[in-house]
């Protein structure tokens, strides 16, 4: 009786630290509250783990694996995927989870945030996960990253996050303004909010006036609404075109200011009248 107990209460908690794991996925990034900031009642709240085929701890491979529209919940917040897998050393006697592996139709909510994609790899000890598909997303209360290849979340400090999206990647704020590149690294900081972003290649900035910026790259700061553009630039606002080797835009002021790389080569702009109003 006494095995029989102990078997339970390990298995309990090895289930416990699976879905605390999950739930752990996505939340440092644009705003997501990190789990050890739920407060007791959510870690102490009931969960469930169900799938339509299986639930499987395999001990000699040191692994626990749901199949079939496997469905993770506890309070709010909820990770479905076709299969979850959860692994650990089986060497170590704590059990500790250091991986976790979800495939197809991947999603995570909790009421304000959603993660989605094809396939999600979350590294425990390193603090990383990555999201992969064609339509893999991250969003939270400070905005919004898309892309068609992947984005992954690196936490090399505490008070530092690297959100990057590769593939016709795009971030949208909270306001609504828009910078999409092939490649963006989003730079996040303690709180999970954006604090710089660089984005490279068939770079574009939207503003919420309808003002479009073009050009090889971008830096756009959060905390100044500034974006400076480089390479190739083009700014289009209610038919006016100005063109240039680099740009200044600040959002806030709607100012934008096309300038010369030094190298000789003109700036230039065409300019569209607007008829009076009658």
């Amino acid at each position: 009786m006494k095995d029989m107990r102990d078997f339970v209460r390990s298995e309990f908690a090895l289930k416990t630290r699976f879905l605390q794991a999950l739930l752990t996925l996505c939340f440092g990034a644009f705003g997501m509250v990190p789990l050890a900031g739920l407060g007791v009642a959510q870690e102490n709240a009931p969960f469930t783990v169900e799938a339509d085929e299986l639930l499987e701890w395999d001990q000699t491979k040191g692994t626990y694996r749901a199949t079939g529209n496997a469905v993770a919940r506890q309070e709010n917040q909820q990770i479905k995927a076709m299969e979850l897998v959860a692994s650990y050393d089986t060497n170590s006697e704590s059990r500790k989870i250091t991986l976790i592996v979800a495939t197809g139709a991947v999603e995570y909510e909790d009421g304000t945030s959603t993660a989605r994609g094809d396939k999600l790899t979350y590294y425990i000890d390193a603090e990383r996960y990555l999201i992969e598909g064609a339509k893999s997303l991250v969003t939270g209360p400070n905005g919004t990253m898309r892309a068609s290849k992947s984005i992954e979340l690196l936490s090399p400090t505490p008070d530092k996050q690297l959100l990057t999206a590769i593939g016709a990647a795009q971030y949208t704020d909270a306001e609504g303004q828009i910078v999409e590149g092939e490649t963006i690294n989003a730079h996040l900081d303690a709180d999970g909010a954006l604090d710089v972003l660089d984005a490279t290649d068939n770079v574009k900035v939207v503003s919420v006036n309808g003002q479009v910026a073009t050009g090889d790259a971008v830096t756009y700061n959060q905390k100044t609404s500034k974006a400076l553009l480089t390479g190739n630039v083009e700014i289009l606002d209610s038919g006016n075109v100005m063109r240039g080797s680099r740009a200044e835009v600040d959002f806030d002021s709607g100012i934008s200011r096309i300038l010369s790389d030094g190298s000789g080569k003109r700036v230039s702009g065409t300019l569209q009248p607007q008829p009076d109003n009658e």
